[in-house]
């Protein structure tokens, strides 16, 4: 077997009934090893491992004779034969195709455990460890996991969010805590902002977006590899895996479809009320359609693009929109602020089946735009998290931001409230 690597792709999870059982009968019977059923469940973040019975063995343990593909799980007391887990894997020695958990409890240290995962024959750190029944606890990786130690855990909870809440203030940090959202769009645009969204811990994060992570998308995705592009992962799958790599303790929903899709409106209509929802797409009737949806919730609706072209001269033009829309009188929406140019051309691609072929002419991606920079999309996101905050604290309502840079001059930015314009068919407004 390879050696010890951390990764996170496997959690532990334990019966706190049945483990302390089994390993009440180990420390009468250190000699003996305690044998573990598993039940294996995929999930978009890891693959958990649920421990959920023990029961004493004498005999020795022989992975030949157990099926190809099992899992199983193996619990001993720390001695001279194994002092840590990954040498009790070792020992035990596993099929290649099996699945083995190893567990170390020390005699003089039985509140503390220590455990090794072995899958397609290498070594793995667990990522974390949930304890699931009374004084139910999850705890993240070391190499001495402690049990019923959970003030710790308080503690660093406490010191890991500090700098955010100096930063935005008491008041202003709980109400994002809060908070939850849904954003549209995981791609470049929107997997920064629910990077950055997330750094503000709020209570829940949905993340909507239909598409496959590309070779083309690598380099503005620094989370993606290109295994993911090989296996075709779900860009909503690879972003839910960073996050949650960095806030574990943050609540995230995917849905791996278009936000006109039917199944996703009916199961964004059935979702607790969420805060706000924003939109980070580069289509027209994704928009639009993201837009629906918010007037659907009445909720906010912060819409964000950017846009990337060379002009007549040859010099780059970098822009950059924030819109916000909230509900109400004359509040706007993106089918009027601005007034698109082909309105019936935004309402077909946003009331359109998934695979219907687009109205006119066939037309490359890069026809309106030359590309997208992460460092543009990370500036104006940054713009539209201070745009909500400063709706949170009252002082905008509908709002629009718009930020340029010609020749890669320092981005310029301007704001002002917002109104619909004209006769708007999707918000309402006439004016």
């Amino acid at each position: 077997m390879q050696q010890l690597e951390e990764t996170h792709e496997f959690e532990i999870v334990l019966d706190v009934a049945r483990f302390r059982d089994g390993l009440r009968q180990l420390l009468l019977r250190p000699d003996q090893l305690a044998i573990g059923d598993i039940r294996t469940r995929t999930t978009v973040f890891c693959t958990e491992l649920i421990v959920h019975d023990w029961h004493p063995s004498t005999e020795p343990i022989e992975p030949k004779k157990l099926p190809p593909f099992h899992a199983f799980a193996v619990m001993g007391i720390a001695g001279p034969r194994w002092s840590t887990s990954d040498q009790l894997a070792s020992a035990i020695s596993p099929d290649q195709r099996q699945t083995l958990v190893t567990i170390i409890v020390r005699p003089d240290r039985a509140d503390e455990i220590e455990a090794t995962i072995v899958a397609d024959g290498r070594i793995h750190a667990p990522f974390r460890l949930h304890l699931v029944g009374h004084r139910s606890i999850s705890m993240e990786r070391s190499s001495v996991q402690h049990m019923f130690g959970d003030t710790l855990g308080s503690l660093q909870s406490i010191l890991r969010a500090s700098r955010t809440i100096g930063g935005l203030g008491a008041q202003e940090a709980r109400a994002i805590n809060r908070s939850s959202f849904i954003i549209i769009g995981a791609g470049s645009g929107g997997s920064e902002l629910a990077r950055q969204l997330a750094s503000l811990q709020p209570g829940h994060i949905t993340i909507v977006d239909s598409d496959h992570v590309g070779l083309e998308n690598l380099n503005n995705l620094p989370h993606a590899s290109y295994r993911d592009v090989q296996r075709k992962l779900p860009k909503v799958d690879s972003l839910l895996r960073a996050l949650h790599r960095n806030q574990p303790d943050l609540p995230l929903t995917g849905i791996r479809r278009r936000i006109q899709d039917p199944e996703t409106i009916s199961q964004l209509d059935r979702m607790p009320r969420v805060s706000g929802l924003f939109s980070f797409v580069d289509n027209p009737g994704g928009r639009l359609a993201a837009d629906l949806m918010a007037r659907r919730l009445f909720i906010p609706h912060l819409d964000i693009g950017t846009l990337i072209q060379f002009n007549d001269r040859g010099n780059r033009e970098c822009r950059g929109d924030i819109r916000l829309f909230v509900p109400g009188i004359a509040a706007g929406c993106v089918a009027c602020v601005p007034p698109p140019n082909d309105f019936s051309s935004m309402l077909y691609s946003a009331r359109s089946p998934s695979g219907t072929l687009q109205r006119g002419e066939p037309r490359p991606w890069n026809s309106d735009r030359a590309g997208s920079l992460l460092h543009l999309n990370a500036s104006i996101v940054a713009q539209a998290i201070q745009l909500w905050l400063r709706y949170l604290r009252g002082e905008v309502s509908s709002h629009w931001v718009r930020a340029l840079s010609v020749s890669d001059s320092p981005l310029q930015f301007s704001d002002s409230p917002v109104v619909g314009m004209g006769v708007c068919r999707v918000c309402g407004t006439k004016n």
